[in-house]
């Protein structure tokens, strides 16, 4: 696997070549990477950890500037020896320095200055030619770029803005006159300058080396430059239309480098979220910081606050505690909690294929049942529509440094639905309560990463208080952990993970749970719930702000056919599909509808305490000879 000038590459595919690094101990393979040797480069960090983690397999070669003797052959090998005066031969590799790029490119601006005449054996030196050698690799470029003829010169600049490949199609679009484009191509190509990568579906050519790209770049005047990212990104919308998604990164780049601030908003804020969904963190980091710019200038604090908040938790899904804590504790100061909206809409009707059976929280784990307790009780933080994590009962917190502890600091307003002041007893409470011994929530395992947890619940000690959930006062909660979690932010979500109310539990025991009698937290009380029916009232004698603005909820089970039904009739305002799609779906409502690709994930456990499969080996070759595309058609029907 060979990765030439990594340095110029994406922080995502330093990120994808990290995990080559140890494949050479499984595998008969060389990975062979060429890079600078320049520290501020996110290359750079690849290198201390093969270093660090595989300096058994890591040999590592300093390519120097060329010797003396090995500049000349060099040299000889593009001209032959003789061919020109041995004093301009020495000024030559003395300008060079042993950059064999520079060299080359020295070369090429005597070809076009005529100097050098090519012949059907090699070249000869024209005397006769005043010859000036300019002393940078980038005067080189621009005194060869100088020569060039103006419609060349015009359309290097513009591929230029469009990066270091290049697409025919997308060049014709941003040149003041495409049908010379052709020609163009030719001399730029004939001129070593641009080379073509392929021909099919349509051209595509790559500048020969990133200094000529960044040369030519900074050849464009401002207003120029601004017009060629505008025609890109204009053209790249038209030919992207409806799938824009593809390209978010791009568009925001042209659209900034345009000065259209708008539109670079818009594709900032939906390129990062995209990274971030696709765990591409330090993309998303990027754009977020960007964005960030461009809000700041504004003065839009709310933006601010969410688009930090995103930032916060990429950073925190990095396992960059750090940065991220400083991010949330900015973001806390700019954010302005949701305004009340009174409920003036008619309740929301939804249709499932089967009715949430529990509403208490500890036990949540079927997804209709999480959904009921996120309806009856508030999380400590919120995650938003699009995955974002908000203050919710915890107004701010706290991440250490090292990811291992979390401290949050609960809303002073904070109320039971009975007026009981809601603490942070109630969150310990609550999460030690998904530890009981006798019957674990049943998403205990989520908890494991809490300090001394685990070993609670199978009996390695028995001290609750060394589990790693506290309640310092009233108002604050500390979370340690045995290691990082990025995902932690998000166990903080979980209804498991919300206050529980200690008093009406321990007064009540199992009745606690009665519809109309619950105690609650959250935006909605239950009037009625059974088999065939559940409502939900929305409730407005709480603290918490309410930005929705539905007066309740009814849900009813329902088989997906006789549910698309009842939306053609419009008795149905949602339906919750899950793991498939029947066929009356996909014929139905299109304009109102956007079908991804179901997924799920299939866990097949296998008993340990069987005498064949408690061998390690034979279940690696198990799962070696396993036909997964087989598999997964047969778990699909």
């Amino acid at each position: 696997v060979q990765l030439e000038d990594l340095h110029w590459s994406d922080t995502t595919s330093v990120e994808l070549t990290e995990r080559l690094l140890r494949l050479g101990e499984r595998a008969a393979v060389l990975v062979v990477v060429t890079q600078r040797d320049e520290r501020d480069l996110a290359c750079w960090h690849l290198r201390e950890q093969a270093a660090r983690e595989v300096p058994h397999q890591l040999t590592d070669v300093a390519l120097e500037p060329l010797s003396g003797d090995a500049e000349r052959e060099l040299l000889w090998g593009v001209v032959d020896e003789g061919t020109m005066p041995p004093h301009l031969e020495s000024r030559l590799l003395e300008t060079a320095e042993g950059n064999p790029f520079f060299l080359e490119e020295l070369v090429r601006s005597l070809v076009d200055h005529g100097a050098l005449v090519p012949t059907a054996g090699g070249f000869r030196f024209d005397h006769e030619v005043t010859i000036e050698i300019p002393p940078t690799i980038e005067r080189v470029i621009l005194a060869r770029m100088d020569r060039l003829p103006s419609a060349s010169r015009e359309v290097l600049t513009a591929a230029s803005v469009l990066g270091r490949t290049v697409g025919q199609q997308l060049l014709e679009a941003v040149v003041d006159d495409p049908a010379a484009i052709d020609a163009a191509l030719h001399d730029l190509q004939r001129a070593d300058l641009l080379r073509v990568t392929r021909r099919w579906p349509q051209a595509e050519y790559r500048f020969k080396h990133a200094l000529i790209q960044d040369t030519a770049y900074r050849t464009i005047v401002p207003e120029r430059r601004k017009a060629l990212h505008r025609l890109a990104a204009l053209s790249l919308e038209r030919r992207y239309a409806g799938g824009e998604a593809e390209i978010l990164g791009l568009l925001a780049h042209h659209w900034l480098e345009a000065g259209d601030d708008d539109k670079a908003i818009s594709y900032l804020g939906q390129a990062g979220d995209a990274a971030r969904g696709e765990w591409s963190l330090d993309a998303a980091v990027e754009h977020y910081r960007r964005l960030l710019t461009l809000l700041e200038a504004r003065g839009e604090r709310q933006q601010m606050a969410l688009t930090l908040f995103k930032l916060a938790l990429a950073l925190h899904q990095a396992l960059r505690f750090r940065e991220s804590n400083e991010a949330y504790q900015r973001a806390f100061t700019l954010w302005t909690p949701p305004a009340r909206v009174e409920p003036d809409q008619d309740p929301i009707r939804v249709a499932m294929l089967a009715l949430p059976d529990d509403a208490d929280p500890y036990r949540s784990h079927r997804i209709v049942n999480i959904q009921l307790s996120m309806a009856l009780f508030d999380r400590l933080v919120e995650a938003w529509p699009d995955r974002v994590i908000v203050p919710s009962i915890a107004q701010r917190w706290e991440i250490a440094d090292d990811g291992l502890r979390y401290v949050l600091h609960l809303r002073e307003d904070a109320r039971w639905s009975d007026g009981t002041p809601l603490t942070a007893h109630d969150v310990e409470f609550g999460v030690k309560r998904v530890l009981d011994r006798e019957q674990p929530g049943l998403s205990v395992a989520v908890y494991f990463v809490l300090e001394g947890a685990r070993d609670y619940l199978f009996g390695e000690h028995d001290d609750l208080s060394r589990v790693g959930v506290r309640a310092l006062d009233d108002r604050t909660v500390e979370f340690r952990l045995d290691a990082p979690a990025p995902y932690f932010m998000y166990v903080l979500n979980r209804p498991d993970c919300a206050p529980q109310p200690q008093h009406a539990i321990e007064q009540r025991g199992a009745d606690w749970i009665e519809p109309g009698e619950q105690v609650l937290s959250g935006a909605y009380r239950r009037l009625r719930h059974d088999d065939e029916w559940i409502e939900l009232e929305r409730r407005t004698d709480g603290a918490m702000p309410r930005v929705g603005n539905s007066r309740g909820v009814t849900m009813r089970p329902m088989s997906l056919g006789d549910a698309v039904a009842a939306y053609q009739r419009d008795e149905l305002d949602v339906f919750n599909t899950q793991f498939s799609y029947p066929s009356e779906l996909e014929r139905s409502a299109a304009d109102e509808m956007s079908l991804d690709p179901p997924a799920w994930l299939v866990y097949l456990s296998l008993r340990h305490d069987h005498p064949t499969l408690a061998n390690v080996d034979f279940r690696r070759a198990l799962a070696l000879a396993i036909d997964r595309p087989a598999l997964s058609g047969v778990a699909a029907a």
